[in-house]
């Protein structure tokens, strides 16, 4: 047909009807302006035809630049396949800047993807074949028939006219200017309609367009000259517009992050990762990505409902935990379930701030092996991580303790990162720098020399506030751990030395910081000096230790019976278990005036990382100034009355005795336990209401 049907500059349609033999996939162009092997003209073709289009499907190839093949990704091809051996109706519609549209046995289109600039060429117009380097060559096997061409795009209604009246044409007819073009783009998941479905629209037209989501697929909203989720809306036509509907799958199983409480910087944060599925899950391969910024010390642990599957959980990728289940031929229970459970520390932030936990899901099996492709999807979650209320406080108790000065030594030796935040939020000597010095001022309000700072906006939430007076909860270590005291004697003359050390006994994890306070009577026992205080052999000596005695920490003469200790490193100590600190005391000539002198432990904490940081139980040691008095029991005046024998006891402040009851003096039977408070202690004896005769003795315990 010669250098005809450029049709350049202008909107075109191209029709055809075609036979081909069940089954083939040789190349077959039916349309073609096209010089062969650079992107030009355009073509209308079945098969792949040298592209990366499939075979079985029309396709309708235009525009472009260069040599590379034509890709689905870029071309419209049908969805119904022509190569069946049937009569087939072919209809390209090209949109100068719009759309280009492929079309099988009428409407609707069935793919459309944007126009691209058109590439002009010489070349001949040919039916059934394609120029090669200037020559025209057949390019089809089959039957063509009722080809026709326009100089505009097709509506979809004068598409169907045609497929339901072969052998007619759509009678010539030309667009007034100010015309405007409406470009509507379905994604993947469902289809566009328009009413009217025009080619062009007058000036201040309006179309209603609607969404229509495929089975399995929700409408997610608009994109292009309109936004929003309403459907359907109502384009005016002002210009050429072009308008993309989205479509999301409707996830059948969904794994998801349950969003845990917002916690202070160096507190632990745990949620759950649940599986909301119908069942039918046999196995799952995910990533959690988190921001090593704000989160460390990842931990994954799997649930009950996949306890008895094949499990792997990977740290090694910073900012990553990779995990993978496997269940044995059973799969996970419909519903909503706890697939795991997932812990955090909070690293230290510049402000309050979330921080994403973001899940990736690699792959999804049924309970046979088999690879479940589609119907998947992750709902990540949001981490709020809140500033902390006292400078210095690391690990979120709102006072300042052994922990933190341990980690601000691992932050002075590089151990863990420094960022700029933790400098302001360390500088306890307010020096604009993080230093050896926030690290003794800490270690002076543990050992009570310096006040505890007041937090600042704290919240309402539970605080471990002690230092400053506040009562503390009971012990938090374990049951086996314990702090005690051990003398080297319990009883000595005055002006010896008596030595006695704190131990620490079965103790469960690693130790990097400690402190306590040791109550002592001074009537009793004094120390001498600064030698008097030692750490003990537990204690490493790169530890910086700090002690405080009361009320003029250095000078003895003063002492009130109270000292203050606290130490820490920014590494572990070599062993957990043995003497934390030892004390030498001078005997005193005041022993005398007292049976019993308590040494009091209270107050010990200890902690591994700094983060941690527990209570270890109270304990008690017991100087002997004296011998004991004896026990003494009496009758008191009364007697025998209504309520029972009314006896008394003296003996020693504070020590027990046994009251035994006899009726021969020779079988004892105990009565009762008493501790004289101060010394005399009135008690009575129910049982001698009915008895003839009792004997009554009291013995120490």
């Amino acid at each position: 047909m010669g250098n005809l049907l450029g049709l350049a500059n202008t909107d075109f349609s191209l029709v055809a009807w075609v036979k081909m033999t069940a089954g083939d996939t040789s190349d077959a162009v039916l349309l073609a302006k096209h010089a062969a092997y650079t992107r030009n003209g355009y073509v209308l073709i079945v098969n792949s035809v040298g592209t990366r289009l499939p075979n079985n499907k029309a396709a309708f190839i235009e525009g472009g630049s260069g040599v590379a093949a034509y890709t689905p990704e870029e071309t419209p091809y049908s969805t119904t396949s022509v190569n069946d051996g049937n009569w087939h109706q072919v209809v390209a519609v090209y949109e100068q800047g719009g759309m280009r549209s492929i079309y099988v046995d009428g409407a609707p289109a069935e793919d459309s993807k944007l126009s691209q600039p058109f590439n002009q060429n010489s070349v001949a117009f040919l039916i059934g074949g394609v120029n090669y380097s200037g020559v025209p060559t057949g390019r089809f096997d089959g039957l063509i028939d009722e080809v026709q061409i326009y100089n505009y795009a097709l509506a979809s209604s004068e598409v169907d006219f045609l497929f339901q009246n072969p052998a007619q044409e759509i009678a010539p007819h030309d667009l007034p200017s100010g015309q405007w073009r409406l470009n509507t783009i379905a994604g993947v998941g469902g289809t566009i309609t328009r009413n009217p479905d025009l080619g062009k629209y007058a000036n201040g037209a309006t179309v209603t367009v609607t969404a229509a989501p495929n089975s399995g697929f929700a409408f997610s909203g608009w994109s292009g000259d309109a936004t929003g989720t309403t459907n359907p809306i109502t384009i005016t036509m002002t210009g050429n517009k072009t308008v993309t509907a989205s479509f999301a799958e409707i996830p059948a199983r969904i794994l998801a992050v349950v969003n845990p409480d917002p916690k202070q910087e160096g507190l632990k944060i745990n949620f759950d990762l649940q599986l909301i599925s119908q069942g039918g899950v046999g196995g799952m391969n995910f990533v959690l990505h988190y921001s090593q910024d704000y989160l460390k010390e990842p931990k994954l642990d799997w649930s009950s409902t996949v306890g008895s599957a094949l499990d792997q959980v990977n740290y090694d990728t910073p900012g990553e935990i990779r995990a993978t289940f496997a269940l044995p031929a059973t799969a996970v229970p419909g519903g909503t379930q706890r697939v795991a459970s997932v812990s955090f520390r909070t690293r230290s932030v510049p402000s309050d701030l979330n921080t994403d936990l973001g899940l990736e899901l690699l792959d999804v099996s049924s309970p046979t092996g088999d690879s479940i492709k589609s119907g998947n999807a992750v709902r990540g979650g949001t981490a709020r991580i809140l500033v902390r209320h006292v400078i210095g406080d690391n690990n979120a108790n709102n006072r300042l303790d052994v922990g933190d000065a341990t980690i601000m030594q691992r932050l002075l030796t590089g151990l863990d990162q420094e960022r700029s935040w933790d400098v302001t939020g360390n500088d306890v000597n307010a020096n604009t720098s993080l230093d050896s010095g926030d690290v003794i001022r800490v270690l002076r309000v543990v050992a009570n020399i310096d006040p505890q700072p007041a937090p600042h906006g704290a919240s309402s939430g539970p605080s471990r506030l002690a230092k400053a007076g506040l009562s503390k909860a009971g012990p938090s270590g374990a049951s086996s751990e314990s702090g005690l005291l051990n003398a080297d004697r319990l009883r000595a003359q005055a002006g010896d030395l008596v030595t006695v050390q704190v131990v620490l006994q079965d103790i469960a994890t690693s130790i990097a910081g400690a402190s306590f306070t040791l109550d002592y009577p001074t009537n009793a026992l004094r120390l001498l000096n600064a030698q008097s205080l030692q750490a003990g052999a537990l204690v490493p000596g790169n530890a910086v230790a700090i002690w405080n005695v009361p009320p003029a920490q250095n000078d003895y003469s003063v002492q009130t019976g109270r000292v203050f200790f606290g130490v820490s490193s920014a590494t572990p100590w070599p062993t957990n278990n043995g003497a934390l600190a030892q004390f030498v005391f001078q005997v005193q000539s005041g022993q005398t005036a007292q049976y019993r002198w308590p040494i009091h432990l209270s107050g010990l904490e200890l902690t591994p990382d700094g983060y941690d940081v527990r209570d270890l139980a109270e304990s008690d040691l017991y100087f002997i100034g004296r011998d004991p008095l004896p026990p003494q029991l009496g009758a008191l005046a009364s007697g025998v009355v209504s309520d029972g024998f009314h006896l008394s006891l003296s003996g020693e402040s504070g020590v027990p005795y046994l009251i035994e009851v006899s009726t021969d003096l020779v079988n004892w039977t105990p009565l009762t336990t008493l501790t004289a408070a101060g010394g005399t202690l009135d008690f009575i004896d129910a049982g001698a209401k009915e008895a003839s005769h009792r004997f009554y003795r009291a013995k120490q315990q």
